[in-house]
C-alpha cells in the first residue's frame, strides 16, 4: 500500500500518462486561441484584439503550451504593437476625450453621437485627428472614424447655429416698423431656439418690440379718433394723442396729418375768440350802427361749431338786434303817424 500511495504501483504510470494527455491538449487549446487572436489581430489591428492576444499570450505561459510556439507567437504580437502604437495611443487619447465630453457636456449622448459645443474640446479632437492620419498609413479605425463622424455634425449644428444667428441679427436690424417685421423677428428666434442659438438677447427685445407696438397701435388709434373732436375739450385731447403718438413713434405722416388738424381746429377757436370780440364791442353801438352789428352776426353763423363765449355772445346779440330793429320800427312808425297828423293839422289851419 505505501508503495501504491507513492505512486509506483502498477496503476502509477497510466495516471501520469493522462494527466500529460490533458496538459498537452489544454496546452492545444490555448495555442489556438492565441494563434486565432493573434493572425485576427495582424489582419485587423484593432486595439481591443491587440489586448485580447495579449491575455490570451499571459494566460498561454502558464500552460504547456511548447516554449518555441510562445516565443514566435510573443514576436508577431511585439511586431503588430511596434507597428500600430502610435495610433493605439491616438485612439486611447481619443477616446479618453469623448468621455470627458459625455462627463461635462451631456448634450454628447454616447461616443460619436450628439454634439460638442466646447471650442477647447473641439479643437484638441481636431488635433489628435490629424495625429491619427498622420500615424494611420493604412487601414482603417473605427474610433477615429467614429469621432470624424462626432466632429462633422457638431461642425454642421454649429454652422446652422451661426446661420440662425445671422438670421436673427438680420432679424432684429429691420425697422420694426409692422407686424410683418416682429413676425419675422419671432421665426428667427424660433428657429434658433431650435437648434441652440443664443436667442436670450432677440427674445428680450422681441417681448419689448411686441409691447412697443401694441402702444404705438393704441396711440394711432387714439391719435385717429382724437382728428374727429372739435371744440376746446377735442383739441385738448388731439394736443395729447399727439404727444403720446410721437412718444410711441407713431408714423411721421400720420402725426403731421393730426397736427394739420389741430391747426385747424386752432384757427377755428382763434376765428371764434375774434368773432366773439368783434361782438362784445360792437353790442354798445348797436343803436346806432344795426347794418354792422348784423354783419358781425353774418360772420359768426359761418363758424361751425362755436365755441361757448361765441355761442353766448351770438345769441346775446341777435336778442339785441331783433330789439333794437323792433324798437325802430316802432320809432319810426310813431314818426310817421305824427308827420301825418302834423300834415293833416297844417292843411287843417290854411283853410
Amino acid at each position: 500500500r505505501a508503495a501504491h500511495a507513492g505512486g509506483r504501483g502498477p496503476e502509477g504510470p497510466p495516471r501520469r500518462g493522462r494527466a500529460e494527455e490533458r496538459s498537452r491538449k489544454v496546452g492545444d487549446r490555448q495555442r489556438d486561441i492565441v494563434e486565432r487572436l493573434v493572425s485576427e489581430a495582424e489582419q485587423d489591428p484593432l486595439r481591443d484584439d491587440v489586448k485580447e492576444a495579449k491575455h490570451a499570450l499571459a494566460v498561454a505561459r502558464q500552460s504547456a503550451m511548447p516554449k518555441d510556439e510562445l516565443a514566435a507567437m510573443e514576436s508577431r504580437l511585439a511586431a503588430i504593437e511596434a507597428k500600430y502604437e502610435p495610433r493605439f495611443v491616438v485612439e486611447e487619447r481619443l477616446e479618453e476625450l469623448m468621455r470627458r465630453a459625455e462627463l461635462h457636456y451631456p448634450d454628447v449622448a454616447g461616443r460619436g453621437s450628439g454634439e460638442l459645443r466646447n471650442a477647447s474640446m473641439m479643437a484638441e479632437l481636431r488635433g489628435l485627428l490629424r495625429e491619427a492620419d498622420a500615424v494611420m498609413e493604412d487601414g482603417e479605425s473605427e474610433v477615429v472614424d467614429r469621432v470624424y463622424e462626432f466632429v462633422a455634425t457638431s461642425d454642421a449644428a454649429e454652422q446652422i447655429r451661426r446661420e440662425a444667428e445671422q438670421g436673427i441679427r438680420e432679424a432684429l436690424s429691420r425697422r420694426m416698423c409692422c407686424e410683418a417685421d416682429l413676425d419675422a423677428l419671432q421665426q428667427a428666434v424660433a428657429h434658433g431656439r431650435s437648434c441652440g442659438a443664443d436667442c436670450l438677447h432677440a427674445e428680450r427685445e422681441l417681448e419689448r418690440l411686441r409691447e412697443t407696438l401694441v402702444r404705438r397701435e393704441a396711440a394711432e388709434a387714439e391719435l385717429h379718433e382724437a382728428a374727429k373732436g372739435s371744440g376746446a375739450k377735442g383739441r385738448k385731447r388731439l394736443e395729447v394723442a399727439i404727444q403720446d403718438a410721437k412718444t410711441a413713434g407713431v408714423a411721421a405722416g400720420v402725426v403731421h396729418v393730426a397736427q394739420a388738424r389741430l391747426q385747424e381746429l386752432v384757427e377755428h377757436d382763434r376765428q371764434c375768440s375774434l368773432i366773439a370780440g368783434n361782438i362784445r364791442r360792437a353790442l354798445p353801438t348797436l343803436d346806432r350802427q344795426p347794418w354792422r352789428f348784423q354783419h358781425i352776426l353774418d360772420k359768426a353763423r359761418k363758424l361751425h361749431p362755436q365755441t361757448a363765449e361765441l355761442s353766448k355772445l351770438t345769441q346775446i346779440g341777435e336778442e339785441s338786434l331783433q330789439r333794437t330793429l323792433s324798437e325802430q320800427s316802432q320809432r319810426h312808425e310813431a314818426t310817421h303817424g305824427l308827420s301825418a297828423a302834423l300834415q293833416q293839422i297844417r292843411a287843417a289851419r290854411a283853410r
